[in-house]
């Protein structure tokens, strides 16, 4: 695996390395048996709907609760492993959303992509690649949202087949909601694998003018501007 390949399995698809915790939600037992009513934590639900990297030790803390007296809740579910995810657990988020992506009945794409997301942070490409193939096959492929060609995209990017891979970036890209940081970063790096230098740090530059996360856009630059210089004093 080269540098830019790192760059995918480390900062591209942002692998939780760290230790594993054990969250005593996770399971129920005799004290968690009984339901609550989620409707006293309307509020708290609410503030925290879209669960980011800010506020994603707290959505877990809050989900956490829900998800031990509401297991058989499946919005509950997914909202609890994408801040178990987003807070640096993925093996966790998987564990709590494979009872509903293994479910023989129909799985919404909500919780398959949300069961990819996880499964790639922490680096199980063949359950990622399993749960988007469900994804794929379903028949209205054009209403699709972009994170499933993006997710396709890293997932190529893994297994080393970066000109395929940059077909789905750019059809994420195209169809895109909300800052494409993301994408264009990945898009770059995918750029460089193959060799595209120019091409790529012009992407990177246009990502760091709406990027809020700078230190990783210029650490992907310098690195391409390195990879760069090496391999023309090669050819020199």
């Amino acid at each position: 695996m080269g540098k830019i390949n790192k760059i995918v399995a480390l900062k591209i698809i942002a692998i939780g390395l760290l230790p594993s915790l054990f969250l005593s939600g996770c399971h129920t037992n005799g004290h968690y048996s009984s339901k609550i009513d989620v409707s006293k934590y309307q509020k708290a639900i609410e503030s925290r709907e879209d669960i980011t990297k800010k506020n994603a030790l707290e959505s877990m803390a809050l989900y956490e609760r829900l998800y031990a007296r509401n297991t058989s809740d499946k919005t509950i579910a997914v909202k609890y492993a994408k801040s178990l995810r987003k807070s640096g657990y993925p093996k966790q988020a998987i564990t709590i959303l494979s009872p509903l992506v293994n479910l023989k009945t129909n799985v919404d794409i909500e919780t398959l992509l949300e069961y990819v997301a996880a499964a790639i942070e922490a680096g199980e490409f063949s359950k990622a690649n399993t749960a988007l193939g469900k994804i794929l096959d379903k028949k209205n492929k054009k209403t699709l949202p972009p994170r499933v060609s993006h997710y396709k995209a890293l997932l190529l990017s893994a297994e080393g087949k970066h000109k395929d891979a940059e077909k789905y970036y750019r059809k994420a890209l195209d169809g895109w909601n909300g800052n494409p940081v993301i994408v264009m970063n990945n898009l770059s790096l995918n750029l460089a694998e193959q060799g595209k230098f120019k091409e790529a740090l012009e992407g990177l530059k246009q990502a760091r003018d709406i990027s809020n996360n700078n230190d990783l856009i210029d650490g992907n630059m310098a690195l391409i501007q390195e990879l760069r210089t090496k391999l023309a004093s090669k050819t020199n």
